[in-house]
């Protein structure tokens, strides 16, 4: 009994040391935990406080993917934290941008379900809200609120502004993409043409979000008392964002004001444009999407510190066009640097993609005009631009630089080519700015920073109080048309409904009525991005053959012509190797609606450009042309008839004489000079149409007209057009792809530019 009981107490005192070593080892382990949570914490605030300084050097170092992913006590992330702050330097969107490259989540919330969106919109730190994807700018935290509500409630406009105008953007709001049946298709597409479909309804969707007291965006804007915000939100709401790629719904008041300042902005008026701009009206929106901003930086160069710091305090920096061209965008393709520095500076991003991928480096490589591309480069590097990435093409910037031949800008691209985005900072100093146009901004040697760069301090030569100098061009005044204001007519004649045709001998039917589908929206693109261009539209739809004829007549005789620099005429129709097709189906020869404007018999287009984009088949026989049309070939129009009667049912037309007495001396005025004629196709091709969005030849024409009129003339638009239809096949009916071939025949005698700001 004794052992026994010395046996217990032993096992007893062991057991009562081993419990007191787990134990202080428990102690050590949770000791140890907190330390590593402290240490953590405080590694979270310092590589916080480093990205809002835009150091990336340090961030970099400092990096981990365990640490952007992981939160402090209060369940917020780095990029959370970066979120609360007020603002950041323009250096820190590489910063940014490395977090998201390790992992950091940008829909991650804290403790209050806000996300890194919710928290930047509180502060109005549009940067951040910018560089987020598009979904996570619109989760609801645990109030059921939505950044742009905290944006509402905290009075922050322009991240309320940006988060508003995203919706503008046809990529974000296109309901085409849900369709799943061929009939909803269809009914879908009828709505959009004939402005059945007053709203979007993704739009609705996101300005019907409600909080967890029933309340929109509106609601509590009105709550709030912030009258001015409500007012911006209602007009937004206002708006439709169509399927074919249109903005509808402004006032006729709110139209006025914004074609006023469009029109201050392309003439360079700073000075009153300041004066009338205002929060409201700044970015009112053009059928495209262009704000005033757009044009400004494509039009002028502002270096007064003073001015644009005014601007941009009103108006979004951010904002893009229907296809998501931004402000950046634009002031890349224009070569306006100090507009980039700017711009960038308050917020708008160097890396946004348009729906093509083109970041504003890629634009400059294709756009910038070549003594000014490596400049805009140097420019949007030193922002931050990341050189690597590429356009839906698959192409950098340093590849399409290759392509156009613009050297410098190759130069300062090549030494990247085998480097990664983020393994390398650009060592951008003086001597690296060959070129470089504004020696005063910076001292020599001195490296490029914010501080300096921000609003460039030089004085304008002209002595305006304003410091903005219009854009000027790299060719001579002398070797362009005039341009007036307005331009000209620009003549649509488009045949989107065929009648039966029947055959004479037999008298049934062969073909049955036909629609070419797809036509309304080539016709809605063309009288949007030619009345931006200050041209008088003019629009005839399914016409007869004769009715094209005496239109045209009609329109050669006109007064106005005396008044206007230049003549623009689309014919959209179903044609042969030599002629378009009325709605009769009776063929009417190219040449001889050509030969209307010559200047024998139009002497009010004398020694004026006279442009003809012609959208239809150029093969021998209609039946190649469509192959849902069941015919034999219908002849074509003999040689040298001055009357011709060509049979197609009991259809006839007559045609102007072809050899008329000559009004001016053909040694004075060519009578052949100064056309341009544009085809979708090459002589014996057809000319291919989507169904569903048009004409792959007017909307890229139309595309490349809105960006590139201001620093390209018109031949030479068509050469990039022809060379993107060549590089991108379009996928045929029968699920064959097929690469497009555009021709010109060019008898102009100078250059042609569709720049309204151009006029006298």
């Amino acid at each position: 009994a004794q052992h026994q009981a010395i046996a217990v107490q032993f096992f007893l005192s062991k057991k009562s040391a081993c419990f007191q070593t787990i134990m202080g080892s428990g102690s050590s382990v949770n000791s140890q935990a907190k330390s590593d949570t402290v240490d953590e914490s405080a590694a979270l605030q310092r590589l916080a406080k480093l990205v809002i300084q835009g150091d990336f050097g340090q961030v970099r170092q400092l990096a981990m993917r365990r640490l952007v992913k992981s939160k402090d006590g209060s369940g917020r992330t780095v990029l959370m934290l970066v979120a609360d702050t007020r603002g950041t330097p323009l250096q820190a969107e590489k910063c940014i941008l490395y977090l998201f490259e390790l992992g950091a989540d940008p829909k991650a919330s804290d403790a209050e379900g806000n996300t890194a969106a919710h928290l930047a919109a509180r502060r109005d730190h549009v940067r951040v809200l910018a560089l987020l994807p598009f979904e996570a700018k619109w989760l609801q935290n645990e109030r059921g609120r939505t950044p742009l509500m905290e944006a509402v409630l905290f009075g922050s406009w322009k991240c309320a502004k940006h988060l508003l105008h995203l919706l503008r953007q046809e990529r974000f709001i296109d309901e085409y993409r849900g369709v799943s049946t061929a009939r909803q298709l269809g009914r879908f597409l009828k709505a959009s043409y004939t402005g059945d479909m007053s709203r979007n309804p993704m739009r609705q969707k996101f300005f019907g979000m409600k909080d967890q007291n029933g309340q929109t965006a509106l609601e509590l804007a009105k709550f709030k008392g912030y009258s001015e915000l409500a007012s911006y939100i209602e007009r937004e709401m206002r708006l439709d964002v169509v399927a074919i790629g249109l903005i509808n719904g402004l006032t006729k008041q709110e139209e006025a004001d914004r074609e006023k300042l469009e029109c201050l902005a392309r003439e360079g008026n700073v000075a009153t444009l300041l004066r009338l701009v205002t929060r409201a009206n700044c970015d009112l929106p053009s059928r495209a999407g262009h704000t005033m901003l757009m044009h400004l930086v494509r039009s002028v160069e502002i270096e007064n510190a003073s001015v644009w710091k005014q601007l941009l305090n009103l108006a979004d920096p951010t904002c893009a066009d229907i296809n998501a061209n931004t402000c950046v965008h634009h002031a890349a393709e224009a070569g306006n640097d100090s507009a980039i520095v700017a711009l960038l500076n308050a917020g708008a991003a160097a890396n946004a993609t348009k729906d093509n991928g083109e970041t504003p480096l890629i634009a400059a490589a294709s756009n910038t005009p070549i003594r000014r591309a490596f400049l805009t480069g140097w420019f949007l590097l030193a922002g931050g631009a990341d050189w690597s990435l590429k356009d839906s093409r698959g192409c950098t910037a340093y590849e399409i630089a290759l392509e156009y031949d613009k050297e410098d800008l190759t130069d300062l691209l090549q030494p990247y080519q085998s480097k990664k985005f983020f393994d390398e900072t650009p060592n951008l100093s003086w001597k690296t700015r060959r070129g470089a146009q504004t020696d005063d901004i910076w001292d020599e040697d001195e490296s490029w920073s914010p501080e300096r760069a921000e609003f460039p301090e030089v004085q304008p030569s002209t002595g305006s109080q304003s410091g903005a100098t219009t854009r000027q061009t790299n060719w001579s005044e002398e070797e362009f048309y005039p341009v007036t204001n307005p331009q000209g007519f620009c003549i649509i004649i488009n045949i989107g409904k065929y009648e039966e045709l029947k055959h004479k001998e037999g008298g049934t039917a062969i073909i049955d009525p036909e629609i070419r589908e797809g036509s309304a929206k080539d016709v809605q693109l063309v009288r949007q991005v030619f009345e931006e261009l200050c041209f008088i539209v003019k629009v005839r739809e399914d016409l007869k053959t004769q009715e094209i004829d005496d239109y045209l007549n009609d329109v050669k005789r006109s007064e106005e012509l005396n008044k206007h620099g230049s003549f623009v005429c689309f014919l959209m129709a179903h044609g042969s190797h030599d002629c378009i097709y009325g709605a009769d189906w009776v063929p009417y020869p190219i040449d001889r609606i050509v030969d209307k404007f010559q200047s024998y018999f139009c002497q009010a287009l004398s020694r004026k450009p006279k442009i003809f984009f012609i959208q239809a088949c150029r093969t021998n026989t209609l039946a190649a042309a469509r192959s849902t049309i069941r015919s034999d070939r219908v002849p074509a129009m003999g040689q040298g008839q001055t009357r011709s009667t060509q049979e197609a049912g009991e259809s006839s037309v007559t045609f102007d004489a072809a050899a008329l007495a000559p009004l001016r001396n053909r040694d004075l005025c060519p009578a052949e000079g100064d056309f341009l004629r544009c085809f979708a196709s090459t002589p014996g091709s057809v000319a291919i149409r989507d169904t569903h969005r048009g004409s792959p030849f007017v909307q890229i024409l139309c595309r490349f007209l809105q960006q590139h009129y201001k620093v390209h003339d018109v031949s030479h638009i068509m050469t990039k057009v022809n060379n993107f239809l060549q590089k991108n096949s379009v996928e045929t009916g029968d699920g064959k792809l097929q690469s497009i071939v555009t021709q010109k025949v060019d008898q102009l005698a100078r250059r042609v530019s569709f720049d309204p700001s151009r006029a006298n």
